[in-house]
């Protein structure tokens, strides 16, 4: 079965969320203007790392934070205590910290935005990387995931399942060279065979980068346990949809914010 950390991450929250997504794949979530900030904000950074200038990367943040259409990313609320100001501010503020964090780094932009598809047991994961880059100075590959709003601490970082993806996919050849069955949409990375080759033995940083605090956070080392823990999860579902059992969480975290509440068998209102 093929599997991504975000429907990993579903079927932890509740097994019966992630039988309804499958099932109502049309549904429409409500889009926070949260959502839209991050989409914005990485997409500015990833225009800084490909070369263009600060300035570009800022008026283009502006541009498009006043005309979200633009982007197609207008929200639909905006969650409490924030606006339309504070999250513009809170934009330049962003994309200017990484800007001065990333000018004093002696590191070589392997890729961004790279789409990956990798065999894992018996499955296939899949996902999208913000940027890789490469530390000489080191022999480090260093692997960021840019986050524009929850606060990481150790715990949730060392057992995240996002970035145990990360961590073991970039170690593998079809990350690099892309997967052929699907080789338009996970097409790799540029001269991917050799970079594969070179970077062999290469030590690895998967880190989740705070772009309010402009922070690196190194998620720590990963080890076959962290892919066993992580291929269980992916058998555990696999037994769900041949079995058709499937637990709900019923807690207010989960349902309140769910956005299958009309079709939700165990929905019961909060």
């Amino acid at each position: 079965m093929k599997f991504n950390p975000s429907m990993l991450k579903k079927f932890q929250s509740c097994n019966l969320q992630y039988k309804l997504a499958q099932e109502y794949p049309d549904t429409i979530e409500l889009k926070s203007a949260a959502a839209s900030f991050g989409t914005l904000v990485h997409k500015c950074i990833e225009m800084y790392l490909l070369g263009r200038p600060i300035e570009d990367c800022l008026d283009f943040f502006k541009m498009v934070w006043d005309n979200p259409v633009a982007m197609d990313i207008l929200p639909d609320y905006y969650p409490q205590r924030t606006s339309h100001e504070a999250y513009r501010q809170r934009g330049i503020e962003a994309i200017e910290g990484y800007h001065e964090n990333q000018k004093w780094l002696n590191r070589e932009i392997i890729g961004t935005e790279i789409r990956f598809q990798v065999p894992l047991g018996n499955h296939t994961i899949s996902g999208i990387v913000d940027n890789v880059q490469f530390d000489p100075d080191t022999n480090t590959l260093i692997c960021e995931d840019l986050k524009t709003g929850s606060r990481p601490n150790f715990d949730n970082l060392r057992a995240d399942l996002q970035m145990t993806s990360y961590w073991y996919a970039i170690q593998q050849r079809e990350f690099w060279v892309g997967w052929e069955p699907e080789i338009e949409k996970y097409a790799g990375v540029s001269d991917g065979e050799n970079l594969f080759k070179k970077f062999i033995g290469s030590d690895i940083r998967v880190v989740w980068y705070d772009a309010r605090k402009h922070k690196e956070y190194d998620v720590g080392q990963r080890d076959q346990r962290d892919i066993d823990r992580m291929i269980y999860l992916c058998d555990s579902i696999e037994r769900a949809i041949r079995e058709d059992v499937y637990v709900p969480t019923i807690t207010g975290d989960s349902c309140k914010f769910c956005a299958y509440q009309d079709v939700c068998p165990s929905f019961v209102g909060i």
